[in-house]
């Protein structure tokens, strides 16, 4: 569900730096997703403010000024909070405190890289890459 949620909002703020706003089987089409997981997600991210919705008859999605300056991690906590925890602290309990595994030290330079490049990332950022065809969303 967490790259559900990150592939639509980065396909979202895509076509809102275009001046568009996309409705659910466009989505769903871009990003390869079900419609009724895509669904589900989208309205995670509605509930948490990080996502927008037209009113009217065909619910297109887009994102505003302050939804666009998102991180990818915000993204990611709104969707699974648990999964910060599965990228917490790795601890194999030592012998002493003079005995502190290099795993340990290592998994937590792994993961403090991975938390800020995800803090890091931001979704007006993300799509103007995007539209330069810097990477793609499928896979």
């Amino acid at each position: 569900m967490v790259e559900c949620a990150l592939r639509a909002m980065l396909y979202i703020a895509q076509n809102t730096l275009n001046g568009e706003k996309v409705d659910l089987r466009e989505i769903a089409e871009a990003i390869d997703s079900p419609k009724v997981q895509l669904s589900k997600t989208l309205k995670v991210l509605i509930k948490k403010n990080l996502l927008q919705c037209s009113k009217d008859n065909y619910h297109e999605y887009y994102l505003d000024e302050r939804s666009l300056k998102t991180s990818l991690a915000d993204v990611v906590k709104a969707i699974d909070h648990n999964l910060f925890s599965l990228i917490g602290d790795f601890k194999l309990l030592p012998l002493s405190q003079e005995h502190i595994f290099s795993l340990d030290n290592q998994w937590q330079n792994i993961r403090n890289e991975m938390l800020k490049m995800l803090e890091d990332a931001k979704l007006d950022s993300m799509g103007h890459q995007l539209n330069k065809e810097m990477f793609y969303l499928r896979s």
